[in-house]
């Protein structure tokens, strides 16, 4: 394999591996470190790439949600809603810090979604967060 394929199979790794609660979290990244012959800029590059593109499916997933939920509401469940919104107005950033956990983290962009935190901050948040671990991962 040559190291084009490598880094387009990295970047569908990390896309995929981020897709709500996928089995295997980023596996290509681990074997791409371990074999040691791949530069490590461009392993950031392209996850941290990977890891921005699943956000946004997430994200949107989330909001695709949100208006089919809105759509079947009742007062009861507009209540709910209403904590989970005030919930992630309040903590958002917080929860959305748990990204930096490998396999914990991946579905927490369809609930921001979901809450209609914002997408801008949703992306600059969850990928400030991840690129953390990507940097220790890779460079430790």
């Amino acid at each position: 394999m040559d190291k084009f394929e490598a880094y387009s199979f990295l970047l569908s790794d990390v896309i995929f591996g981020n897709m709500l609660l996928y089995a295997h979290n980023e596996f290509v990244l681990y074997a791409m470190k371990r074999l040691g012959q791949y530069n490590n800029q461009i392993m950031l590059t392209v996850s941290t790439l990977g890891f921005t593109i699943a956000v946004i499916i997430n994200y949107s997933c989330g909001a695709i949600l949100l208006k089919l939920y809105k759509a079947s509401i009742d007062n009861e469940k507009l209540a709910n809603y209403r904590k989970l919104y005030r919930g992630f107005q309040q903590y958002g950033y917080y929860i959305l810090c748990t990204n930096i956990f490998p396999l914990f983290g991946s579905f927490i962009p369809l609930l921001t979604g979901f809450a209609d935190f914002g997408l801008w901050r949703c992306i600059i948040v969850a990928v400030t967060s991840k690129m953390i671990f990507y940097l220790y991962y890779i460079y430790l």
